[in-house]
């Protein structure tokens, strides 16, 4: 899901901020009495000019290297707070269900809670393709679809599953507005057209529900 992934990305910036500062934060160094240079405490011999150290918390003043300001390490931690915050508002609104969108007949983008496992999933030149080995029940995939000319153009859907469990079930739904028409798939003999004369032109959203079914290729476009 790529706003998962969005969400995902978000929190986890401010994290990989603070590793780089603890990996490259502050070290108090000396300077080279022959050339200046400044050298880490623990350096027999300046890397700028090959002097040898002997004394070195006498030959030279020890510096501290700033690294970061901590104006921006204290920004850094409000902000991972301020996400784990809003992360977890989420996840509690999504365990209770406020907010998050599950009815497979809205006209709005529904919201899954699972998983699923694919091979691929595209859509190209109008056609949608979706290959997927397993799903949480329930799972609903989505793509949406163009219509031009509602009258004379069919849904084309050609679909196979090749493992059902005792129970399973793929149901095509296609939603548009208040219309919403759904149609077993879970067993299709021959590919599935269907007239889309009940429905207007404009954007159409073709759901797949999957509940059990497993590997699973599909076809589905507009005509």
């Amino acid at each position: 899901d790529p706003v998962l992934w969005a969400i995902v990305v978000f929190i986890a910036t401010p994290f990989i901020g603070l590793l780089i500062y603890f990996l490259r934060r502050s070290e108090i160094k000396a300077t080279c009495p022959a050339c200046g240079n400044q050298i880490s405490l623990k350096a027999k011999y300046c890397e700028e000019c090959g002097t040898h150290i002997e004394n070195k918390e006498d030959n030279g003043v020890m510096v501290k290297q700033e690294t970061h300001h901590l104006k921006f390490i204290v920004a850094g931690i409000i902000s991972m707070v301020l996400m784990l915050v809003c992360l977890t508002g989420f996840i509690v609104s999504a365990a209770t269900g406020n907010g998050v969108n599950t009815d497979i007949t809205s006209n709005d983008r529904v919201w899954n809670l699972g998983t699923i496992s694919m091979n691929y999933d595209t859509y190209l030149n109008g056609v949608w393709k979706l290959d997927f080995r397993s799903a949480s029940d329930g799972f609903v995939k989505e793509q949406n679809m163009m219509v031009d000319d509602a009258e004379t153009q069919m849904l084309h859907a050609d679909i196979s599953c090749e493992t059902v469990p005792d129970g399973a079930s793929l149901t095509l739904w296609l939603v548009q507005g208040d219309v919403s028409k759904s149609f077993d798939v879970t067993n299709l003999s021959d590919p599935l057209e269907y007239s889309l004369s009940e429905f207007e032109n404009g954007k159409i959203h073709v759901r797949l529900q999957i509940n059990g079914v497993e590997d699973t290729i599909s076809e589905i476009y507009v005509k």
